[in-house]
């Protein structure tokens, strides 16, 4: 059965072979063009992790995702927020893209630019030259070991850099007997099922030779720390998601590498330490699509919480469902309930394939206990100065998240009032949260984690998240320093390693 690929191939492969262009006459013209930008190198410049921001129209599988897309402000908006390096889809019949996508956006940024093709022949090595690309992308499944050989010297040649894309360690075995090798995608999507394996990554890289660049497609880095440990380098690349989504919801900058997602566990650790060795924990509330799921991931959350109550933001079992096959395991997805029968939260939590379950309702602790043992983590929440307070304990829960009366309403309640929450239960602070005020509510209340889901929606549509106010939520969470705190025992505790 064939599949997309061999398809698009043989489509690409017939083009060239009804090409009658003089490969001497491009090479010609490609030697008097300026020299390039040096796309490897500006992979290897800085100390963060380095993101390739994608320009795609639309895909085969999914049909179009911004048909209407303007390469030259969405490219502006990349590199305005940090992107190292560009990729540009120019094919047309399946993902909608052209050479003027990539000239437009080339034109518009100073980072070097990807062409993002099926590269099959030596005419398509130099038009990626011609166009203006600063690197060519090439696909060891669809080239043979004679074709990635020449492909890859005349790429040099013509001063590209070359990006070999590989799916499995046969593929990087042959990419590194035929080319260069020191600049390496792994994609992480089968090309059959065009289902994301988010280990593909940490297996190929550890076959890697010392001094390859990796590419990460499809994977969702958090921390640099554990990127290393798994044996991708802090300067890996990864594309930035951009689905279905106009320029200003697009991810800006991936944010670490990803920890093991586990269940809560019950801990004295309510206060974030300056010189603690965890960083507090965010959650994204309020998403209703994959794209701002992919977003708020690539940026750092921590967690994303679906409403399933009546709300502006409810959604339905079904569209959770999707989103969540999309996301990758590590990430905590949440379903949030407000007073619903125990069981239809149990048969949601089932089918949608949530890990964990917040009841932000007037929920009983009988109910609580019929519904924690099909959730991975158990979050209560209640309002500040509710005297349920007193008894969160019977509850069970792993976590407290602490609310506005009014919960969803943006509204900002007295944060001196969280001292009457108990002491020694790990808590969520939320209401009202914005990236302006969540470091000082990190600072004062010194919680376990925040969560926000007005703060960051986009402006006129509560449906949606703004990429810039969730991307400085993260950042100024993390980087809030509250005063130092120990717990007893054994020292500082990192909730990536034994928390979620």
């Amino acid at each position: 059965m064939a599949t997309y690929l061999d398809r698009i191939l043989d489509r690409h492969r017939a083009d060239a072979a009804a090409d009658e262009r003089r490969t001497e006459d491009l090479v010609q013209a490609a030697g008097e063009l300026p020299p390039t930008r040096g796309f490897r190198s500006a992979l290897l410049a800085g100390t963060e992790l380095a993101v390739i921001s994608e320009v795609k129209r639309r895909s085969p599988s999914k049909g179009d995702l911004f048909a209407d897309l303007d390469p030259a402000a969405l490219a502006a908006d990349y590199q305005a927020a940090g992107a190292s390096c560009l990729s540009v889809l120019t094919d047309g019949e399946s993902f909608g893209g052209s050479a003027d996508d990539l000239a437009a956006a080339r034109a518009a940024v100073s980072v070097p630019v990807l062409r993002k093709d099926f590269t099959v022949s030596a005419n398509d090595v130099c038009d990626a030259r011609l166009m203006g690309a600063d690197c060519v992308l090439l696909i060891v499944a669809a080239l043979s070991d004679g074709e990635l050989g020449e492909l890859s010297a005349l790429a040099v040649q013509i001063g590209l850099d070359v990006l070999v894309e590989v799916h499995d360690e046969a593929e990087l075995e042959r990419a590194l007997a035929t080319t260069a090798g020191d600049l390496v995608g792994v994609n992480q999507r089968d090309l059959v099922t065009f289902e994301v394996d988010t280990a593909r990554a940490v297996r190929v890289a550890a076959a890697m030779p010392a001094g390859t660049v990796r590419r990460v497609g499809g994977a969702w880095p958090r921390r640099r720390a554990r990127a290393r440990r798994r044996g991708l380098p802090r300067r890996s690349g990864r594309r930035a998601p951009g689905h279905r989504c106009g320029p200003r919801r697009r991810a800006r900058r991936a944010a670490g590498s990803p920890g093991a997602a586990r269940r809560l566990k019950p801990s004295t650790n309510r206060r974030v330490g300056a010189d603690s060795v965890r960083a507090v924990f965010v959650k994204i509330c309020g998403i209703t699509n994959e794209e701002d799921a992919l977003m708020a991931t690539a940026l750092g959350a921590d967690a994303v919480g679906f409403v399933f109550a009546p709300s502006a933001r409810q959604v339905s079992v079904g569209t959770v469902r999707d989103i969540v096959k999309r996301l990758p395991p590590e990430v905590v997805t949440v379903g949030v309930f407000r007073d619903q029968a125990p069981r239809l939260v149990i048969d949601t939590v089932l089918e949608a394939g949530l890990r964990a379950v917040q009841l932000h309702g007037h929920e009983s602790p009988q109910d609580a206990a019929e519904i924690r043992p099909y959730a991975h983590a158990l979050i209560v929440a209640l309002a500040v100065g509710d005297p349920a307070l007193a008894h969160v304990d019977d509850y069970g829960a792993d976590a407290l998240l602490l609310d506005s009366p009014v919960p969803g309403s943006g509204n900002v309640f007295d944060w001196a009032l969280a001292e009457g929450v108990p002491v020694g239960r790990r808590m969520i602070l939320a209401g009202g949260l914005t990236p302006d005020n969540v470091a000082a509510a990190v600072a004062e209340v010194q919680p376990w984690g925040v969560d926000t889901s007005t703060g960051v929606q986009a402006d006129g549509d509560p449906t949606r998240k703004d990429p810039l106010k969730v991307q400085r939520f993260v950042r100024s969470a993390r980087a809030a320093a509250p005063r130092p705190y120990h717990p007893e025992g054994n020292g500082p505790f990192d909730w990536a390693d034994a928390g979620l």
